[in-house]
């Protein structure tokens, strides 16, 4: 009886906590089903952690925005200047030289030095988590320095081509507070910082608000922002596991967004002229895996049985209203490189069942397809797929997964299939080393636990080539080495859809998946 009380309290309070934010034009209610699983941007890769940290830290370039015809702004894959105001590079393409901004702000009241960016840099590869991945391979903390007042020098390794591109992304670009850091706990190679996990502290436009896990965490306006203050004063994101009851509330007004809506939502949204959707086109795939070091799916030719019996057509129209576009190879449709040339996979239901019984499976076989507990995409692509696969003698179960054993399923190649999508940004040497390559095998983001030499060398030559025939050659080969292997089942294009009410304006999307807050604002 106390529990049942005590989950009832917190239910009103949190029913009261986002009623008392409607009608409030400065504060930003949105429903989530996820948290982040820390604020530290050089450990942290899940969605959540990023889109907290676009919002708390800077980064030496920003993606760009441009107006379509319509006069709506949308992000690019482009770049500009943001906390570097310039930069040149040598003839060789070895030596960066930054110029940093003058009199940025960090939220404690520090200003921003060249001493700040350059150990920030240092730091994501002394740390050496995802983050440093691709860095690594382009420069070192002692190939990093200080060369002028507000100048930065970084000197390469060899020419890294994608080296800019990298310094845009959160995860790796985010520039700290060398003395901030330094009085909580330093920097130790490969070892977690707990305090700056929990206790971000940048130069972006917020920070860091209430937490209550399972509950609310906040973004609060930094009005000092040397990009310009917030137009709004705090963004509260409210943890409601249950999507229905989310959609309440935005009906209500007590909430102004949810991320990912089901089928059902996002058709009554559609029409709700109270709502307006967002549906935002990114470089990633949604994915049905099968961990390739595990029976039957070390066999290529199930793995290819399985994508000839997929039809991407219909699934991406039951789980995204037609609003994603069919896979047509392993790369995104917008990753640069990619090429449908080698796609030659369209539903063959006959070729299917040849192919498992070549590969000993004449009656096909039992397996699961799991997904993440309150995905809806992911769910319908599940049971979409489920019903295709038995058509071809492929019997499986679909499994709802809570989020943190999923995510140990999917990094540990536990789960016999399951649907996962990843977002990328538009560095096509950085997607294949994250889900192509041996070296990235599991919790590196190769859920698939594909291996093949080739394109490891491959991949490796591809981060040395600077000649822009020379590299769609190389990404070429990888593709049709890629289609042949086929490592996972390749739904569709992702796509990430919003609700938010009419009264919201300026949030613009950008196709790498990043969430910037500075120029949203509510009527």
């Amino acid at each position: 009886m106390t529990r049942i009380r005590l989950a009832l309290a917190i239910a009103l309070a949190l029913l009261w906590s986002v009623a008392s934010a409607q009608g409030d034009p400065k504060v930003f209610a949105f429903g989530v089903y996820f948290e982040p699983s820390g604020v530290d941007p050089h450990i942290s890769t899940d969605a959540a952690a990023t889109w907290m940290a676009n919002n708390l830290y800077d980064t030496l370039l920003r993606y760009d925005t441009t107006t379509l015809a319509d006069g709506t702004v949308v992000g690019t894959t482009d770049f500009k200047p943001w906390l570097a105001e310039s930069w040149t590079v040598s003839d060789d393409g070895r030596t960066f030289v930054f110029q940093i901004r003058d009199g940025v702000p960090f939220h404690n009241g520090d200003v921003l030095t060249a001493d700040d960016v350059a150990f920030s840099l240092q730091r994501v590869l002394t740390l050496n988590f995802a983050p440093a991945q691709l860095l690594r391979n382009c420069t070192q903390p002692d190939l990093i320095s200080v060369t002028g007042p507000l100048e930065v020098t970084v000197e390469l390794v060899t020419a890294c081509p994608f080296f800019l591109n990298l310094l845009v992304q959160t995860p790796t670009g985010s520039i700290l507070n060398k003395a901030f850091v330094e009085a909580n706990g330093g920097v130790q190679a490969e070892t977690i910082n707990e305090f700056l996990r929990n206790n971000p502290m940048g130069t972006g436009p917020f920070t860091w608000g209430e937490r209550e896990p399972g509950v609310l965490y906040q973004l609060v306006a930094f009005p000092d922002a040397w990009s310009g203050a917030p137009k709004l004063d705090r963004i509260d994101f409210r943890f409601i596991s249950d999507l229905a009851s989310q959609y309440v509330l935005m009906q209500q007004g007590a909430l102004d967004a949810m991320y990912n809506p089901p089928i059902d939502i996002l058709e009554q949204a559609l029409v709700n002229p109270a709502l307006k959707v967002l549906d935002q086109q990114t470089i990633g795939l949604q994915t049905l895996y099968m961990p390739n070091k595990n029976p039957p799916f070390d066999d290529p030719r199930v793995r290819q049985a399985v994508q000839y019996a997929l039809d991407q057509e219909e699934i991406a129209e039951a789980a995204t209203l037609g609003l994603a576009t069919p896979a047509r190879g392993a790369f995104p449709s917008l990753l640069p490189g990619f090429t449908d040339a080698y796609w030659v996979y369209d539903r063959d239901v006959e070729k299917a069942k040849q192919l498992l019984a070549d590969a000993g499976f004449p009656n096909g076989f039992d397996t699961t397809i799991s997904y993440n507990s309150g995905n809806a995409q992911r769910e319908i692509s599940a049971v979409v797929a489920q019903a295709q696969l038995a058509e071809v003698g492929i019997r499986a179960e679909v499994q709802a997964v809570a989020w943190p054993t999923f995510v140990d399923g999917f990094r540990e190649g536990t789960m016999p299939m399951y649907v996962v999508s990843g977002l990328a940004a538009p560095v096509p040497d950085q997607f294949i080393a994250q889900y192509f390559t041996t070296g990235s095998l599991g919790p590196g983001g190769n859920y698939a636990y594909y291996s093949n030499a080739e394109v490891d060398a491959l991949t490796e030559q591809l981060a040395e080539t600077t000649d822009a025939g020379e590299r769609a050659a190389i990404m070429d080969r990888i593709q049709a080495i890629l289609m042949e292997d086929m490592p996972s089942a390749f739904l569709y294009n992702a796509v990430l859809p919003y609700v938010v009410r009419a009264v919201v304006h300026d949030w613009i999307i950008y196709p790498s998946g990043d969430w910037f807050f500075a120029t949203v604002y509510k009527d």
